[in-house]
């Protein structure tokens, strides 16, 4: 954080999360003709004032030319120094991620926590 403070650059925190478009909740059973109950739980989740939610949509699985391709996305008009902090995924670790930070010429950093 104080690397990031003293470069005047942001830090992201990168994570992917696989999702269906549709709801399943399974099979329920009511009396007949009358309609099934099915309750939801969960809790709406939200962000800080202080924070952003950027979103990107792809099919499969992510790999480290498709991590480069996203990066390439969000760095696009992006002038300040990014700290980018990924899990451990073997896409974060290709080499084709590795080579495209190094081509920045310290434009982007990328951190592994320690998670996975």
């Amino acid at each position: 954080m104080r690397t990031a403070k003293r470069d005047k650059g942001k830090i992201y925190f990168w994570d992917e999360s696989g999702f269906c478009a549709d709801a399943v909740h399974g099979k329920r059973w009511g009396p007949k003709g009358q309609p099934s109950i099915v309750s939801v739980f969960g809790q709406r989740q939200s962000i800080s004032a202080k924070g952003a939610l950027l979103g990107r949509t792809y099919v499969g699985a992510l790999t480290g030319p498709l991590l480069v391709n996203l990066l390439r996305g969000m760095l696009r008009g992006y002038w300040k120094l990014l700290h980018l902090i990924v899990e451990g995924l073997s896409a974060h670790k290709a080499l084709a991620v590795k080579e495209y930070a190094a081509k920045l010429n310290g434009k982007l950093t990328v951190y592994y926590s320690n998670s996975s």
